[in-house]
């Protein structure tokens, strides 16, 4: 997806990566489904936290780690 996010800014003249993704439809591979993509973040997967059900508070790379879903 960041290549196809470059690539979009690249052939825009510098658009805004937010328009690219918002409303964007996206095959998670982890979940095994489709979901909207409703924004991007400034915040890199090891500083992202969020709630999980399964190991509470995580980063998204601690929950990765921790579930063995990086491919």
């Amino acid at each position: 997806m960041a290549t196809a996010i470059q690539e979009f800014v690249n052939a825009s003249f510098g658009a805004q990566p937010r328009a690219f993704v918002r409303g964007l439809r996206v095959k998670t591979i982890h979940l095994g489904y489709k979901k909207t993509v409703r924004g991007i973040s400034n915040q890199t997967a090891r500083q992202f936290k969020f709630k999980s059900d399964d190991f509470g508070e995580v980063t998204v790379e601690q929950y990765f780690l921790k579930s063995k879903l990086i491919l």
